[in-house]
């Protein structure tokens, strides 16, 4: 038994020893220098939904793509990177018609801007029936450095971007609302709130959730949230802060009355099992 057991340990010391060996090779031979690989040139998102209205007399708006600098060492760098990026063919929004780039097909990331700087684009609304949407897909074509410390390249996760130009009616839902909600049997009515245009060209609400929480007596939890109107229907990507993660107050569907100034929401509530409700938000004069 004793012979049995030293040879084991002599197996398992050379097992181990071939172990540390095999890990040395594999780090030696990946050349492993954490910390050092390259830098990444990137869109902020893959996809974006811009809306813009569009009123009775055509109008012109300024709309920017991010672009930035990220990577391992991305916050020491003291070098200049100019990004060349062009339209991809299976954009559907026409240069010159919906839109046109202001400054070129390059942008310039260094140290004055903190490696991130915008892609400006005007959009135009002339000639153009809403609803609809023209895609604007973008692609990272070509990367040059001068003085960088560090190899750049194109991140292949967001070396395209696709921005959603989404044509929609001219409308106006901002001011002070009454909301009266059918939320457990109508227990939320006259419920102040407030909606106010945001930079994305939604609205944000003070109040998204149809007096859900509200109801409970958790109206001290934050319900805000951002809706983006189309043509008099709300769409329903948009929702409250609880909705993805807790599935409280999310939109189903929803419309807006210009002339009665009334925004009518239906919603579904899961957390607290409270199923299909309808919250109606009315503009005080």
């Amino acid at each position: 038994m004793k012979h049995i057991i030293k040879n084991f340990k002599i197996v398992a010391i050379a097992l181990l020893a071939l172990g540390v060996s095999s890990c040395d090779e594999i780090l030696d031979d990946d050349l492993t220098d954490f910390g050092t690989g390259p830098n990444f040139v990137g869109f902020s998102a893959a996809s974006v939904t811009a809306p813009f209205a569009v009123g009775a007399e055509p109008q012109t708006y300024e709309y920017n793509v991010p672009i930035f600098l990220d990577g391992p060492s991305a916050e020491f760098e003291s070098g200049e990177i100019v990004v060349t990026f062009e339209l991809d063919p299976a954009s559907t929004a026409q240069q010159g018609l919906n839109y046109d780039f202001t400054a070129g097909n390059t942008v310039t990331l260094n140290s004055s801007n903190d490696f991130s700087a915008n892609i400006p684009v005007t959009v135009y609304t002339e000639g153009v029936s809403p609803p609809t949407v023209e895609s604007l897909i973008l692609n990272i074509t070509d990367i040059s450095t001068s003085g960088t410390s560090t190899p750049v390249v194109a991140n292949e996760k967001s070396e395209s971007t696709t921005v959603n130009l989404s044509y929609i009616c001219e409308t106006d839902l901002s001011g002070d609302y009454l909301m009266n909600s059918g939320v457990r049997d109508g227990r939320v009515q006259d419920f102040p709130v407030t909606i106010s245009a945001n930079d994305e060209g939604g609205w944000d609400v003070s109040n998204l959730d149809g007096g859900a929480l509200e109801s409970t007596g958790n109206g001290s939890l934050s319900a805000a949230g951002s809706i983006i109107v189309v043509c008099g229907e709300v769409q329903t990507q948009t929702a409250a802060n609880y909705c993805d993660a807790l599935g409280i107050g999310c939109i189903t569907s929803g419309t807006w009355d210009e002339e009665a100034g009334v925004l009518t929401i239906q919603y579904n509530d899961s957390y607290f099992g409270f199923g299909d409700y309808t919250a109606t938000y009315t503009r005080i004069e």
